[in-house]
């Protein structure tokens, strides 16, 4: 991910690892492993969805003001499709934690405003849903060929299939707008 607040890449691992810049070659940007700070908050029924899930995948997102977010989508495990002999997972949910760099804590948040997160196969992005129509405030919008496409309203925890069947290819991509 590139932080426009910091001006710098960062390498998403879902360790705390550490924060030594990685050399770069010729004039590419720091690069830099990204520190996560420890989980707080979580309630009962997060942790609950988290331990079930068979699949979890973490993302590393910041948003246009300069927040960053650490976003955990949760599947639950797959059946196999007739028509493309494919295993598709469904999504139960995602979990999201403000990274709170005074207090170096990620807060649990089902409140993330005006914002829409997208994740998917390439680089996650944050947009402003009032900048956008049509989108859905306050949402995890994801792609994946083994979940199709779709939003989760974070207030109610619902999850809206934009597709019934996820198009067959693993090359679909959201792509961020360009300011």
């Amino acid at each position: 991910m590139h932080s426009m607040r910091d001006q710098k890449f960062y390498l998403h691992s879902p360790d705390t690892a550490p924060t030594d810049l990685i050399k770069t070659c010729s004039d590419f940007p720091p690069v830099s492993p990204y520190r996560r700070f420890p989980f707080s908050d979580i309630p009962k029924t997060t942790q609950d969805l988290y331990q079930s899930s068979i699949f979890r995948t973490q993302y590393l997102v910041e948003s246009p003001s300069g927040d960053s977010f650490i976003v955990i989508w949760c599947m639950a495990g797959g059946k196999m499709e007739k028509e493309t002999s494919r295993l598709m997972c469904d999504t139960k949910g995602f979990m999201v934690f403000n990274q709170d760099h005074g207090k170096k804590l990620c807060s649990y948040t089902q409140d993330i405003g005006d914002l829409c997160i997208f994740l998917g196969k390439n680089e996650s992005f944050c947009v402003s849903a009032t900048k956008y129509p049509g989108l859905n405030p306050n949402s995890v919008y994801f792609e994946g060929s083994e979940t199709g496409f779709g939003f989760y309203e974070l207030s109610s925890n619902t999850v809206h299939d934009l597709t019934h069947l996820a198009p067959f290819s693993a090359f679909y991509l959201w792509l961020a707008p360009l300011e």
